[in-house]
């Protein structure tokens, strides 16, 4: 089943577009420094792709830290087994995934949102999983809200759509989720539109509780670890779990802020797990196009206890993720008109011996790793029009470039807005809007 519903969250009120552009010039880009453990034929994409400017996205700079209970959309998938609660209106966070047989929630949910300048256009916010698209960093979306209606499959079940068109890249993509069980399903589909070449990046970022028994495992020996280092980063490969003498799948031995990149062999299952002292936690699989797996933690130092201190009511998380790259300093190359496509599971896992060794207690979990070839599961036979819009970037690219006019999804006309009003007089070459309202954001 499928609802749209109105929820209240304990909120900061919702970031306002700065009126001053992002001029940053290429001084803005981290460099990134490769050491002698990073062997060449590693194939990686690293700084290819980069820029510079959001530009032609707003900086979402202006807010605050006023919190009060405020209204948010809500669109919630339900089942016997499953609660899945998404926000269209906050770039289609799923932001909560409750197991009602364990009845146990299997993210970190956030008891604040509270924005801080960690995203691509500055307000960000902790907590469910955030879907990242286009550039490297926190999507361009994460405070913006999706396209989002309701369509129903082949096989009479009700499925979330969610999709938008990011600008930068030229790429229109669609997020579907539905419930199967006891598993949250999600099919993402990447198109570009452009008769040109373009770059991708995608990282499924999961917020998880941490605690001092909290345990992330995945199916590799290896990792590419970054340290941060006066506004880059150094990247080494080395052995897992044991790294500098702590066994780093225990994420509070962790002393500072560090990405791990999982580095899982091309043969292995594609997964990721988060387990507690119980030995419950959240699993995270897809098909073998998602390659990438991370570890992210706060650390142990001041700035890190901070900034964790900063974007949570006093709370500790962490976050895994899964991308499209083996790190997320990649962007990977998309041919004309390439669509790319790959399917998600969440849901939870329950094992016996969390404590064990490293290699078994993996054998362990991959046991609940199943297929993820859904079959007709998103084959759709009916379609709403959208309960709640997104921008107008998609319709006033099909109308500039009707022959680059998206395949897998549609923008409706209406989407348009004021401050389109010029442009779409340019295309049309009619007359120009009496004081129009010029945005650099289309």
């Amino acid at each position: 089943m499928l609802k749209f519903d109105e929820i209240s969250l304990y909120s900061a009120d919702l970031p306002k577009a700065s009126l001053i552009p992002d001029m940053r010039g290429e001084k803005a880009l981290p460099f990134f420094i490769l050491d002698k453990s990073v062997p060449e034929n590693h194939g990686l994409y690293i700084e290819q792709g980069m820029v510079a400017s959001v530009l032609p996205y707003t900086m979402q700079s202006i807010y605050d830290r006023d919190f009060k209970n405020r209204p948010y959309k809500a669109a919630i998938l339900e089942n016997e087994y499953l609660r899945a609660t998404f926000l269209p209106e906050l770039g289609g966070r799923l932001w909560s995934l409750y197991d009602k047989r364990l009845c146990k929630e299997l993210l970190y949910q956030n008891k604040v949102i509270a924005f801080a300048n960690l995203a691509l256009r500055n307000a960000w916010f902790a907590g469910g999983v955030e879907w990242n698209i286009g550039v490297r960093g926190h999507t361009h979306f994460t405070c913006s809200p999706l396209f989002t209606c309701r369509e129903v499959n082949t096989q009479g079940e009700e499925i979330l759509k969610m999709y938008e068109f990011e600008a930068i890249r030229s790429l229109a993509y669609v997020i579907r989720a539905g419930l199967y069980k006891d598993t949250l399903r999600i099919n993402i589909t990447v198109e570009n539109t452009k008769n040109e070449s373009s770059y991708l990046y995608w990282w499924s970022n999961i917020a998880i509780p941490q605690t001092n028994e909290t345990r992330v495992l995945a199916p590799a020996n290896k990792s590419y670890i970054t340290s941060y280092e006066n506004g880059g980063f150094i990247i080494s490969h080395k052995e897992i779990p044991i790294v500098d003498g702590r066994d780093i799948t225990y994420i509070k031995n962790e002393g500072v802020s560090r990405d791990y990149f999982f580095d899982i062999p091309s043969e292995n299952k594609k997964w990721i797990a988060a387990i507690e002292g119980d030995g419950i936690g959240l699993l995270q699989y897809s098909s073998k196009e998602l390659i990438g797996r991370k570890l992210f933690v706060w650390g142990n130092t001041e700035g890190g206890k901070h900034w964790n201190d900063w974007l949570t009511d006093g709370e500790e998380y962490a976050e895994i993720q899964a991308g499209l790259a083996k790190t997320q300093f990649e962007h990977i190359p998309m041919e004309p008109k390439q669509t790319v496509s790959w399917n998600e599971c969440y849901r939870a896992v329950s094992i016996e011996n969390r404590n064990g060794y490293f290699k078994d207690v993996c054998k362990n979990i991959e046991k609940s790793v199943d297929g993820c070839d859904f079959d007709d599961f998103f084959t759709v036979k009916e379609c709403s029009a959208p309960e709640i819009y997104g921008s107008g970037r998609g319709a006033l690219a099909s109308l500039l470039a009707p022959n680059e006019s998206p395949t897998i999804c549609s923008f409706p006309k209406d989407s348009l807005t004021c401050a389109d009003e010029y442009f779409v007089s340019l295309i049309n070459k009619t007359d120009i809007p009496k004081n129009p309202i010029i945005s650099y954001a289309v």
